[in-house]
């Protein structure tokens, strides 16, 4: 049996007080120290970092993606967002925006308004539904609102799918509605 065998069935066999004394024994006993030492280093070089790696990099991708749902709740907070959302909810309010309205019924502005909403929430729907973003704390924030808007948009949506012949648009942020329902 080689020093290697040894020290490895040393470390997946003997609790961790026992385990340096044997590899000390393993040491002086051995003609080769040399080559103990070798087997010893390489074990360690492999262990010991590989479990240190991972947890340290599952908690900064979890700290990036927590922090990526911070800046887009900051984003639903700007201006420019809550400008748009009262731009739609001024088209709801005036019932130009109703299950049967053609998207080509609508002005110009009052479409450039509308799909600009709803891209902006099929792109935060990709960003829920690839985990780029920490999807608890989204919702916590922000899941009744894009439950909502869903809820009072998809008449539109549907139409636009018929209309366009293709049932993938705005997929994404359906997707992510299904998965906020369920929580």
């Amino acid at each position: 049996m080689t020093a290697a065998t040894l020290v490895c069935f040393a470390l997946t066999s003997i609790e961790s007080s026992r385990m340096f004394d044997l590899i000390r024994s393993l040491l002086v006993q051995h003609h080769d120290a040399l080559e103990s030492a070798a087997a010893i280093a390489t074990v360690f070089a492999l262990i010991v970092p590989l479990p240190i790696f991972v947890a340290s990099s599952v908690l900064q991708r979890r700290a990036i993606a927590r922090d990526r749902a911070y800046t887009l709740i900051e984003k639903l907070d700007s201006e420019e967002f809550l400008v748009l959302r009262n731009a739609l909810l001024r088209l709801i309010a005036q019932e130009k925006l109703m299950p049967k309205t053609e998207y080509a019924d609508l002005s110009p502005d009052d479409q450039n308004e509308l799909r600009r909403f709803l891209n902006f929430n099929e792109w935060i729907g990709l960003h829920v539904n690839t985990s780029r973003i920490e999807r608890d704390t989204f919702y916590r924030f922000y899941r009744s609102s894009f439950i909502k808007d869903w809820d009072v948009l998809k008449p539109t949506i549907d139409h636009l799918r018929a209309k366009a012949k293709n049932p993938n648009i705005y997929s994404e942020w359906e997707r992510a509605v299904q998965n906020a329902r369920k929580r």
